[in-house]
């Protein structure tokens, strides 16, 4: 037979998941889905809303009074003293600390005094019952801490210490200060010094009054705080100040006593003596190289008059400094020129040179004593240098072990000094910082109230336009998560490309679903009678035509086989369909009710009465008697009595010999058989007819069920040539993206009958 047989890959179509792989969701589709799903989304969120109502409407108000207090290091000093408690430094950490402070149990628990909190019923533990979340916990923590005492005994650890309650407090004011500390929020204004102070009740009386009375209680324990420890200070400066003048009295006369007993007496800078060592010394030193001077020039002028004669004393101007001297060496050398000119005028035995030979002989004996004077005058004046220099030494070394004698003495009396100045220092500054402290009349705290909390007007809580706002975010998101989860977990088939991509075999068809309450009088063959132009109508005359031409006719009539996976998709409504389009066509057709075991056909036309196939197959009855006309006017054979041998039967050779008998009667035999997964039956009957038609019902039928019941049927050999996709909303197809969407859309709506 050349029926259409599978084929081995799907046509490529755009959305195919064969051929583009994993398919991405375009905004388009999402609109889409969004769409054709809007009445979950729109049921969701009105629930979401309406819950969000009820629970903004249900909440009993509370209020919040907002008081702010701002951090100000700066100090009104009436004088110029600094407190003894330094002032607060405006940093982070600074500001952190003090809103703990804000926050402190302590602090807490005097203002709940002040305003008298345990008389009211929101924060007195008495008046209130204790909800059933609360009392869960309560006893889950208890188990859990029973549950860890039990294990750490087991592994011989020792349990630990139960915690100390809070000094002071007794079980109902631990409560108290719990559910206080609850409603209280401290916490800075952005980057600036300033705290805010906010308290939520139910009475928003009793919210400002708390908020007021927090940072009042705030303020008063900083100014508190300063004023104790400024007191303190007095007090032990008070008593110190005598001990202290005491130590230094006592030792500035232990000083003075020590240096009088030592003969120490204070020079200008250091002590006398170690003065006098001093000038000592620097005269020491510079009468040591006065006389190393002068006995160097006097060496020096000895050893020249040795080599040169007396006339070397010429050479040292300080040695002719003496006016005889200079006198000589002049007449010397006026008589050296008289000579000179007496030589070239007279003989050397002239009386005249004779006579000026003998002056100058007595003016040389002249020049050699006095030169011999002032050598002896050099030689004096070393020694007297050199006298000197070693009475200095000698007077040094004297003072110098008086010295080393007083130095002991001078370290002790050292020690002692600055013994007694230290104490000095100390008293000094004790006395200047008790005289500060007793100034210290005004005390300002470290902060000042910026705001006093006013009495709220309106509650901020519930805050209802944000409840019943999340509420309908929160539904929105569960309502798109809800609507993409079903469409994620919907395996229905529901298109014809779903059918050639995911099964691959033809779809051949797309049957529209027709409610009943629109049925015409005869149910679905009474309304193609009545309007054969219908679009149900018209998609049963397509697939009847993809049927045929895929048939070959060559052999009489044709056998077309009906069936699907499971019960309730639509084949026998499928069967009746395209027979009552065929036999208004004007062909013979005969439909068999070949489901021996429910026999739907059979009661849709009425015709359950009498012998029917089973009857046949069995030999209790001839074809021709099992052949019936029914109401609607089609001819049909029904199943026939139940029977429980129905595959014996069906495997009987009268079946076939029926189907040839048939064959040159009719042009078109359809035969309504079981579904496959259920029974074996749909196998057996395949066999015997020229094409099968598979009924795949729309959004219902799951792709891996058919894919495994149509490899099952074809394992037979049974034919299929291609798929009915049956029961469509179409209105709910057009929402949808795929090819076949715009088949039953308003521009071809036209060419269908209403």
């Amino acid at each position: 037979m050349n029926a259409i047989r599978r084929t081995d890959k799907a046509l490529p179509l755009p959305s195919d998941p064969t051929t583009t792989g994993e398919k991405q969701l375009s905004l388009y589709e999402a609109y889409k889905l969004l769409y054709r799903r809007k009445w979950i989304m729109i049921g969701i969120l009105a629930v979401s809303v309406a819950a969000g109502v009820a629970i903004a409407v249900s909440t009993k108000p509370r209020y919040t009074a907002t008081a702010t207090v701002m951090l100000d290091p700066r100090q009104e000093h009436l004088v110029n003293v600094e407190s003894v408690l330094s002032g607060l430094v405006p940093d982070t950490a600074t500001i952190e600390s003090e809103v703990e402070v804000l926050r402190s149990r302590s602090l807490a628990r005097k203002v709940i005094d002040e305003t008298n909190l345990l008389s009211t019923e929101e924060f007195n533990p008495t008046d209130q019952e204790v909800p059933l979340t609360a009392r869960a916990m309560a006893f889950v923590r208890r188990t859990i801490a029973d549950a860890r005492t039990t294990v750490e005994g087991w592994m011989g650890l020792e349990p630990p210490a139960p915690e100390a309650p809070y000094a002071g407090e007794d079980a109902m004011m631990t409560q108290v200060i719990d559910r206080f500390e609850e409603s209280l929020s401290v916490g800075a204004i952005g980057r600036s010094r300033v705290i805010a102070v906010s308290f939520t009740a139910n009475d928003p009386a009793l919210a400002s009054r708390v908020a007021n009375k927090l940072v009042e209680a705030y303020t008063l324990q900083q100014m508190q705080a300063k004023f104790d420890v400024t007191q303190k200070a007095t007090t032990w400066l008070s008593g110190r100040m005598n001990e202290l003048k005491a130590e230094a009295e006592a030792s500035e006369n232990r000083v003075e006593t020590f240096r009088a007993e030592n003969g120490l007496i204070k020079g200008q800078n250091t002590l006398l003596l170690s003065e006098q060592v001093s000038r000592l010394n620097t005269d020491y030193v510079t009468a040591h190289a006065e006389w190393q001077a002068a006995q160097s020039r006097l060496e020096a002028i000895e050893q020249a008059v040795r080599r040169n004669g007396p006339a070397a004393v010429f050479s040292f101007p300080e040695l002719t400094e003496n006016r005889p001297l200079d006198d000589l060496r002049r007449i010397e050398g006026d008589q050296q020129r008289r000579m000179a000119e007496l030589s070239h005028v007279h003989g050397p035995r002239h009386p005249s040179i004779m006579a000026l030979t003998a002056e100058m002989a007595s003016t040389r004996q002249r020049i050699a004593r006095e030169a011999e004077d002032a050598v002896q005058r050099a030689r004096n004046q070393a020694e007297v240098a050199h006298k000197r220099a070693q009475a200095l030494l000698a007077s040094l070394s004297d003072q110098k072990e008086d010295l080393s004698r007083l130095n002991v003495t001078e370290v002790r009396l050292r020690a002692l000094e600055q013994e007694a100045q230290a104490n000095r220092t100390i008293y000094e500054t004790f006395l200047n910082r008790l005289k500060q402290t007793e100034q210290m009349g005004f005390v300002r705290p470290e902060s000042w109230v910026v705001s006093r909390a006013d009495v709220p007007l309106a509650a901020s809580f519930p805050n209802k336009p944000l409840i019943v706002a999340l509420a309908a975010l929160l539904g929105a998101v569960v309502g798109l998560l809800v609507v993409f989860a079903s469409e994620l977990f919907e395996t229905g088939i529901r298109s014809m490309e779903e059918i050639e991509g995911r099964l691959g075999i033809p779809a051949l068809g797309l049957v529209p679903r027709i409610r009943k309450r629109f049925w015409s009088r005869g149910g679905l063959l009474g309304e193609i009678d009545r309007n054969p132009s219908s679009a149900y109508a018209e998609a049963h005359r397509s697939v009847l035509t993809s049927v045929l031409m895929s048939t070959p006719g060559d052999a009489g009539g044709r056998v077309v086989l009906l069936t699907s996976t499971l019960p309730g998709e639509g084949k026998t409504t499928t069967t009746l369909s395209l027979a009552r389009v065929a036999s208004r066509s004007g062909y013979r057709v005969l439909v068999v009710d070949a489901d021996l075991r429910r026999a739907g056909l059979s009661h849709e036309l009425n015709v359950t009465g009498g012998n029917g196939l089973s009857d046949y197959l069995d030999g209790k009855a001839d074809l021709e008697d099992v052949i019936r006309q029914s109401k609607s006017g089609l001819q049909a054979i029904g199943a026939g009595r139940s029977r429980h041998d129905v595959q014996l039967l069906l495997l009987s050779p009268r079946f076939n010999e029926a189907i040839r008998a048939l064959r040159n009667h009719y042009d078109l035999i359809l035969i309504d058989s079981p579904p496959v997964l259920p029974v074996s039956d749909t196998k057996i009957l395949a066999v015997s007819a020229d094409t099968c038609l598979y009924a795949v019902r729309w959004r219902h039928s799951r792709a891996r069920s058919v894919a495994f019941a149509m490899k099952d049927l074809e394992g037979s050999g049974a034919p299929i040539a291609g798929a009915v996709l049956t029961q469509v909303d179409t209105r709910q197809l057009a929402m949808h993206t795929y090819s076949d969407a715009d088949m039953y859309s308003k521009e071809c709506a036209r060419y269908y009958t209403a």
